[in-house]
């Protein structure tokens, strides 16, 4: 073989091993990137459903003295769980969590209400009776 054609074989050979690992490179990422959250292990979904979980909430709320006592959060849309509402798996570690429904607003009969977790989160009560709404005037 003379020397044109040995450069020329190292040469194809060279390249040939040089775009090999781009290739396998663009292969891994396309299977990595066609991947999706369901392809995880179910232990692993629910230990990411358990961190997506809220810290402990403040729950404001206003209760007037009338006719008996009655409750209504004050911040109700920032209480909003989507987490909930994602999906069956989600709103299960949701319940297992310790959240439950409560707090519905009786003036709107599609309110579900809100997910409240009794041990971790806090309800500070404003209480106002008859004769408190001229305070000050």
């Amino acid at each position: 073989m003379d020397a044109a054609a040995s450069d020329t074989l190292n040469t194809l050979s060279l390249d040939s091993v040089e775009s090999q690992p781009e290739q396998s490179l663009s292969s891994i990422t396309t299977a990595r990137s066609s991947l999706t959250f369901l392809d995880l292990p179910p232990e692993i979904r629910e230990i990411i459903w358990r961190f997506a979980l809220p810290d402990p909430r403040v729950f404001n709320a206003l209760v007037w003295v009338s006719a008996g006592l009655k409750m209504q959060l004050l911040n109700r849309s920032e209480l909003k769980m989507p987490l909930a509402h994602a999906c069956f798996e989600s709103r299960r570690v949701v319940k297992e969590s310790g959240y439950v429904l409560a707090f519905r607003d009786e003036d709107e009969p599609e309110d579900t209400g809100v997910w409240f977790h009794p041990r971790r989160d806090r309800i500070e009560r404003t209480i106002w009776g008859p004769g408190d709404w001229n305070v000050g005037a």
